[in-house]
C-alpha cells in the first residue's frame, strides 16, 4: 500500500517527497485507521450488544440485537439472533436486519468455497 501510494504521488506531483507523503497517507488510512476501527467495532459488538437493543429470542445470556452495530458490523450486531440460532450462517432474520456477511457466505457457497451452510426460517415482523 505504501509503495502504490508512493508511486502514484511521485507520478502525479513529479517529486519523490510527494510520493513519500501520499504513500504514508495511504498506509495510515488503509491499514492503521481501518484496523483500529474494526478492532473497536468487534469489541463493541461483544459488549454493547449484551447491554442495549431488542431481543428476538429468549436466551440464557443477555444478548441483544442492536441496529447501529448491526449495520456498522455488517450483520454481526444482530447478536441475539446469533445466540438464538448459533449455527445459522445468517444473523439477519427480519427484512430490516441487513446482513452482507451472509451474502458473502452465500456467494462462497455458489462458487464452491463453502458447503453445508446452515439456514433458518426468517422471523416475520
Amino acid at each position: 500500500i505504501y509503495g502504490a501510494g508512493m508511486a502514484v504521488g511521485w507520478a502525479l506531483a513529479g517529486n519523490i517527497m510527494a510520493g513519500v507523503q501520499l504513500g504514508l497517507s495511504w498506509l495510515v488510512w488503509a491499514v492503521a485507521v481501518r484496523l483500529v476501527f474494526v478492532w473497536h467495532l468487534t469489541w463493541a459488538i461483544n459488549s454493547i450488544t449484551h447491554l442495549w437493543g431488542y431481543r428476538s429470542f429468549e436466551t440464557s445470556d443477555n444478548s441483544r440485537n442492536n441496529w447501529l452495530f448491526g449495520y456498522l458490523g455488517m450483520g454481526e450486531g444482530w447478536h441475539n439472533n446469533h445466540h438464538g440460532a448459533q449455527r445459522a450462517a445468517s444473523h439477519g432474520r427480519r427484512w430490516f436486519e441487513f446482513d452482507p456477511t451472509y451474502w458473502t457466505i452465500r456467494l462462497l457457497e455458489k462458487v464452491g468455497l463453502a458447503r453445508d451452510v446452515v439456514r433458518h426460517k426468517p422471523l416475520h415482523g
